[in-house]
C-alpha cells in the first residue's frame, strides 16, 4: 500500500506542476499582450525619454510640486517626446545635469 500511495503523490505532484506552470505561462502570455496597443512604461524608459526630451528630473518634480502641468497627456508632451527646438547638445546638456 505504501508503494502505490507514493506513486499517487508523485502523480499528484506532477500534475500540480504541470498546472502551475501551464498557469505561469498563461499568464505571462496575458500580461505580454495586455495593453499592446498603448505604450506602457518603466521607470528607466521613463527617464531616458525625459532625458532625450532635454530634460531633467528635478525639471520634472519642479513643474510637478509647482502644478504646471495641467494633465497627464501635458507631461507626455514636455518630457517624454523630443521638442521642436532641442537637438543632441541639449540631450547632452540634461545628462549632465542630471548625473
Amino acid at each position: 500500500m505504501r508503494a502505490s500511495n507514493a506513486v499517487l503523490d508523485v502523480d499528484r505532484v506532477a500534475r500540480l506542476f504541470r498546472v502551475v506552470c501551464a498557469s505561469a505561462i498563461a499568464a505571462g502570455i496575458f500580461f505580454r499582450v495586455h495593453d499592446i496597443d498603448r505604450k506602457v512604461y518603466g521607470v528607466d524608459e521613463t527617464v531616458t525619454s525625459l532625458r532625450v526630451a532635454g530634460a531633467t528630473l528635478p525639471d520634472l518634480r519642479r513643474d510637478l510640486l509647482a502644478r504646471r502641468i495641467p494633465s497627464l497627456a501635458a507631461v507626455r508632451v514636455r518630457y517624454q517626446l523630443v521638442q521642436p527646438g532641442s537637438s543632441y547638445a541639449t540631450t547632452l546638456e540634461s545628462l549632465e545635469r542630471d548625473d
